[in-house]
């Protein structure tokens, strides 16, 4: 009997490292991948910009044999990890559906739903998906497009998350909805902070109104910082307090219920107690 409860707990860690090391380690990986796609255009050709041995393409056009063998087995992998990483966790939590608050769920898959509202309890998956976007557009995106098209489509994606937090409240308190939006606000302004530094093209007086806008940026960027991490410790205050209380009133009742059975034995004249009752 205790192997086999043994046993059961042994199992439950299992599901949890393995899922948390999954989630964990899906940054990086993806990072690894894309790294296959990066390119770097030299004066004497195009090469992967991880591997400046490894040319990518032919003086004639295409490909060469070589990038090839990598890129085939490497579009694979990110195919793999960018859609079946967060498709796996979904289907996951969408298959316990029914049964997130029961003990043996939450032990197993708990830390990818605990900290969500029930109604948003996927939004794991779309954090997972944030992620590989802003690893994605550095990419398949030129940096030497016009007008920074890597900043533009970054705010975008940015601006859409915020604005999708602010109206579905994905946590399941409060304070941490809060604080997730501000970290969205940090996010949009340092992209809109960098985007102004590869403004090209401008005057003098253009380049100390640019400095002026990132000074602003980076002002408001440390006060809301600052401001979460102020309310961070706000909350942590407030929860420690309302601990205490619970405890100081759980307390005051177990010692009132104690009392009360002290009198009623004393009452009913059970031997030692009414003595020290009376002493």
């Amino acid at each position: 009997s205790k192997l086999a409860t043994w046993l059961v707990g042994l199992q439950q860690r299992c599901y949890k490292n393995a899922y948390w090391l999954l989630t964990l380690l899906y940054p990086g990986a993806c990072l690894v991948a894309l790294q296959m796609f990066a390119k770097e255009r030299l004066d004497i050709g195009t090469f992967m910009s991880s591997d400046l041995s490894l040319k990518v393409s032919k003086d004639e056009g295409g490909y060469t044999s070589t990038y090839i063998g990598y890129m085939v087995p490497g579009g694979l992998f990110l195919a793999l990890l960018s859609v079946g990483v967060p498709s796996f966790c979904f289907w996951t939590i969408y298959r316990h559906r029914w049964r997130l608050d029961e003990a043996v769920v939450a032990k197993k898959i708990g830390f990818l739903y605990s900290s969500y509202d029930r109604r948003m309890c996927y939004w794991e998956t779309v954090q997972m998906a944030r992620r590989f976007v802003f690893a994605l557009i550095p990419v398949f995106v030129s940096s030497n497009a016009q007008g920074s098209l890597q900043g533009a489509i970054a705010q975008a994606v940015a601006v859409g998350l915020l604005v999708a937090t602010v109206w579905t409240q994905p946590f399941a308190t409060r304070s941490d909805n809060v604080l997730e939006i501000f970290s969205q606000i940090i996010i949009n302004f340092l992209i809109l902070s960098g985007c102004t530094s590869t403004w090209a093209d401008i005057s003098e007086r253009g380049l100390r109104a640019v400095a002026a806008v990132q000074l602003l940026f980076s002002s408001m960027i440390v006060f809301i910082a600052a401001s979460s991490v102020l309310y961070g410790v706000y909350v942590f205050v407030q929860k420690r307090r309302a601990k205490r209380a619970a405890k100081r009133a759980g307390g005051e009742a177990s010692e009132g219920g104690s009392v009360h059975r002290v009198h009623v034995n004393a009452a009913a004249g059970v031997p030692g107690v009414a003595d020290d009752v009376i002493a």
